[in-house]
């Protein structure tokens, strides 16, 4: 047989055999096409053209000859095509597996004989797409993005154009794509595409000029631009808190005049006097309304894309601080039980920032009380661009003072004030549990000597108490002091001639519970007995953001999960090694595994390797049924008969991480309640168990769990 190398152009294909002409003219053409990771593209669609040239010589599809697609399983597509019986060139379409209108074409890549085959393999370029963050470079979740052709409007900007496809990083943080180079489109058009990401509040952001690179991986890291504003006053350089402004769109008319447009967003600055904003790159105008009525407006502001822009601020004619009127000043306090507490008294004071940057209570402006009702009657007169410090106190002499920060006035406007006032309750036990009545005890301010040592300085003592048969005290203690520093507290108890000492920090809010236990070596938090079913469990405090917490079987204490990331981590480092052949024993959970599945059978390819099926094929066994319809009902995937479930094994393995040592340190984890393993590849796959297996848990409950480190 004889042996003949065609090659054109990216030599794509090749002849693999010539034979004798045959009456019927054909050639067969046999297609691999590869795509991200180099891996097959299984059941693509593909189509093959006669080559044309238009008046300008440009090459262009014409008639269809064919069409096929790659086969499921080996990946490869075989099609005869109709030939002359001199050579033919042609034209070879590769639909896009991910985008609209955005196909592949391949000019001068394919020349068939009669009766001859050709075979080749063809690799399409892709897009690597994330969304970072500027200030860490992490990947984004959950960005979603659309994919245009590139247009231009009147003057060759680019713009949007047709739309191709709309994408989402997902978990993961990433997505791929499909996208032709400019050599493999079609002539009339450039080869750039258009990107329009949105971030998190829903705002587009735009990404012209995106180009792939023929037969490769396109990385792309976005960064969503920001802007940060710092707004002082000019006349002292003092920090603007509170201020309100807004970004405004701008153009230039045909005379070089700015032309301001509508509102965009409205600002407010922290204490500080700054603000942040993540916002599409372009050239905006700051307006800000002073007391007076009069806008000041600073144009000609660039947001840079994906870039922070620092923009710094001084604002003009401030002098004029007080409102006209005098409006009403109307606070009402409550408890962490959401009552109105009466009998108090306050003092405001004008706010500055110290030197750490924290608001801290400067000169006093006026004092009031509120009645046994909780009311008060009082009118004043303050700036709208300062900001105010308040302290509480209650009349009762047992009961601390709060501060309250960052009040503002709006002229013209009554102030109405509503905060909670935090409340510590504290609850002693002896060594056996019992509630510890009429224990006697001292809270002081925690006060340390030079050396760093907590000394007890009886001119902090807030008061002495007793606990009543109730066992606890509920006493108002304030989180912070007039400087916004966080304060802490020590309790002292008088044992045998010994004074006991523990600390701690109220939170800023509602209630702080306290449990401690009483011993002969000092006074620890008080630790019951774990609960029955917390052993192995994942925890969610549903009091506080979700944070996420495993409790370790092998010491009973609770570890944080804050991330998914650090859960991944965790998750290891916790971890018992086992046998391939022990694992087995223990049933599979085949949900929230995450990752690329190549040979599509609902399994990904790391979770096939771990329990070693093979990823390319969706049948290891070949008998007809799926690996993941094995798993799923309890077969062997990689034989005849049931998995070697071992139910009562699983059950002593409930609650822990598994490493799988014998391969390369696979994590899996045992849920206790079902005593299934869920395979833990990546950190999306410990985000899963988290969201999905966590049980919710009180702060009480969960300060009952001794913490790990």
């Amino acid at each position: 047989m004889k042996y003949k190398l065609l090659l054109f152009a990216g030599g794509l294909f090749w002849l693999v055999a010539a034979g004798s002409a045959q009456a019927a003219c054909q050639a067969s053409v046999s297609t691999a096409i590869r795509g991200f990771g180099g891996n097959v593209i299984p059941q693509a669609k593909y189509a093959i053209y006669e080559q044309i040239y238009d008046a300008n010589g440009l090459t262009k599809p014409g008639k269809q000859l064919i069409s096929g697609s790659t086969d499921k399983y080996t990946g490869r597509g075989i099609v005869n095509v109709p030939v002359s019986t001199s050579t033919t060139r042609l034209t070879i379409m590769i639909a896009n597996p991910s985008l609209r209108q955005a196909d592949f074409w391949y000019f001068d890549e394919l020349a068939l004989v009669c009766a001859q085959a050709a075979t080749g393999t063809i690799t399409l370029s892709n897009v690597y797409f994330r969304a970072v963050d500027l200030s860490t470079l992490t990947p984004q979740q959950n960005i979603k993005f659309n994919v245009y052709s590139q247009a231009a409007n009147s003057v060759g900007e680019p713009m949007k154009g047709a739309l191709q496809g709309n994408f989402s990083t997902g978990d993961a943080g990433d997505v791929s794509f499909y996208l032709p180079s400019k050599n493999r489109s079609l002539p009339e058009t450039n080869g750039n595409y258009f990107l329009e990401i949105k971030n998190k509040g829903g705002l587009a952001f735009p990404l012209p000029n995106v180009q792939a690179t023929d037969s490769q991986i396109t990385p792309i890291d976005f960064k969503f631009s920001e802007a940060f504003f710092t707004i002082k006053d000019a006349a002292t350089s003092n920090p603007l808190p509170g201020l309100k402004f807004s970004l405004s769109g701008q153009e230039t008319d045909r005379f070089g005049q700015v032309i301001i447009g509508s509102p965009l967003i409205t600002l407010t600055t922290n204490d500080q006097g700054q603000a942040y904003l993540q916002y599409p790159a372009g050239t905006y105008t700051v307006q800000i309304k002073l007391p007076s009525g009069r806008i000041q407006n600073f144009s000609g502001l660039k947001i840079v894309s994906q870039q922070r822009t620092n923009i710094n601020l001084l604002v003009e004619g401030l002098e004029s601080a007080k409102c006209s009127i005098k409006t009403n000043f109307k606070p009402v306090f409550r408890d962490a039980k959401n009552n109105i507490l009466g009998n108090l008294t306050y003092v405001v004071y004008e706010q500055k920032v110290n030197e750490n940057g924290n608001p801290q209570a400067d000169s006093k402006l006026f004092n009031g009380s509120i009645d046994q009702y909780g009311n008060t009657k009082l009118a004043v007169a303050l700036s709208p661009v300062k900001k105010y410090a308040m302290e509480v106190c209650d009349k009762g002499s047992n009961y601390g003072c709060y501060w309250f920060f960052n009040l503002n006035f709006v002229c013209n406007q009554d102030l109405y004030l509503s905060q909670t006032l935090p409340q510590t309750s504290i609850v002693f036990r002896n060594a056996n549990g019992s509630l510890a009545v009429g224990q006697k005890f001292k809270v002081f301010l925690r006060t340390l000597d030079v050396d760093d040592n907590l000394v007890v300085d009886q001119s902090k003592m807030i008061g002495s108490y007793t606990t009543p048969v109730t066992g606890g005290v509920l006493l108002r203690l304030s989180p912070i002091d007039w400087q916004g520093n966080e304060l802490s507290y020590a309790i002292v108890v008088g044992q045998k001639g010994k004074e006991l000492v523990a600390t701690f920090k109220p939170d800023a809010a509602g209630m702080t519970e306290l449990e401690y236990a009483i011993k002969a070596t000092g006074i620890d938090p008080y630790q019951p007995a774990l609960a029955p079913g917390l052993r192995g469990r994942i925890l969610l405090q549903i009091e506080s953001k979700g944070e996420a917490w495993y409790v370790n079987p092998k010491d009973d204490k609770r570890y944080s999960m804050s991330r998914p990331s650090d859960a991944y981590l965790l998750m290891r480092r916790l971890g018992v090694g086992i046998s391939s052949a022990d694992l087995a024993r223990i049933p599979i959970a085949i949900s929230g595994v995450s990752g690329q599945d190549s040979d599509n059978d609902g399994l990904s390819d790391s979770l096939e390797i771990a329990i070693g099926t093979n990823p390319l094929q969706a049948d290891s066994d070949n008998d007809g049924f799926s690996d993941y319809e094995e798993i799923s009902r309890g077969f062997n995937p990689l034989g005849t008969g049931n998995m070697p479930i071992d139910e009562k094994f699983a059950k002593a393995q409930a609650g822990k991480i598994l490493l799988q040592v014998d391969k390369k340190g696979e994590a899996w984890y045992v849920f206790p309640v079902n005593n299934k393993r869920y395979f833990l590849g990546k950190p999306e796959d410990a985000a899963f168990i988290m969201r999905e297996l966590g049980l919710g848990i009180t702060n009480k409950n969960l300060r009952a769990i001794p913490e790990g480190q």
